[in-house]
């Protein structure tokens, strides 16, 4: 990702970072939807957060577990629509474009559903509405990767993503192809399932996190 975007993942990451620990301190208990290789979770729980780390991917969820080390973090191989746990946490996070992968309405209720019974009265849930722009493909060759990615519209806001990516090494190029439907959610969309779900707007952070492809919103659980 850092060879394909430079440091656009980092300053996201930092962005974000950031806007938790403004909110909330450890060792408050965070359950971080999408979380992949952990990072956001890792560094957290560095800090001393408690953090649950709820990933689909178990080869993602494997790396994460891999280098937390000495770090506890609860990691949880589903979907953020499957959750379901008896802790009530203080900060729920869907960010990193997460909803692109909710394909449908009823995806998208049951994943905020349980996000709302995932919080505690009052807690705090930060997400991200991706843009559009997030939806177009693109080349790049940096001479150790070479990436090309197509986005199709396939109709109704949904979208097949299909990527060919070759690296150059020492053993010869190593290719690898993947493809998978996403769809873009307008904000009002998300709005209004949010307050079915049971959040009240708490404020738009989209300026912390200027230029970076996306609206962030975060939420408290109102009931």
């Amino acid at each position: 990702m850092a060879l394909t975007f430079g440091d656009l993942y980092a300053r996201l990451t930092s962005a974000a970072l950031d806007e938790i620990r403004g909110r909330i301190r450890p060792p408050a208990s965070i359950v971080d939807f999408g979380a992949g290789c952990g990072r956001l979770s890792i560094p957290l729980a560095a800090e001393g957060y408690l953090l649950t780390a709820v990933e689909p991917s178990p080869a993602m969820l494997g790396q994460l577990r891999t280098r937390t080390g000495d770090r506890d973090v609860n990691a949880v191989e589903c979907t953020m629509q499957e959750y379901r746990s008896d802790r009530k946490h203080d900060l729920a996070l869907c960010v990193f474009t997460v909803v692109a992968y909710l394909l449908d309405e009823r995806a998208l209720r049951a994943a905020l559903s349980a996000a709302a019974q995932s919080l505690r009265p009052g807690g705090l849930f930060l997400l991200d509405v991706p843009d559009a722009s997030v939806f177009e493909g693109f080349d790049h060759d940096s001479g150790d990767i070479m990436r090309r990615v197509e986005i199709a519209s396939a109709g109704a806001s949904l979208y097949q993503f299909n990527e060919e990516t070759t690296l150059r090494t020492d053993d010869g190029p190593q290719t690898y192809r993947d493809s998978f439907p996403i769809r873009h959610w307008r904000k009002e969309e998300i709005l209004g399932a949010t307050e079915q779900a049971g959040f009240v707007t708490e404020a738009d952070v989209t300026a912390r996190f200027e230029d970076l492809g996306a609206e962030y919103l975060l939420l408290r659980l109102a009931r």
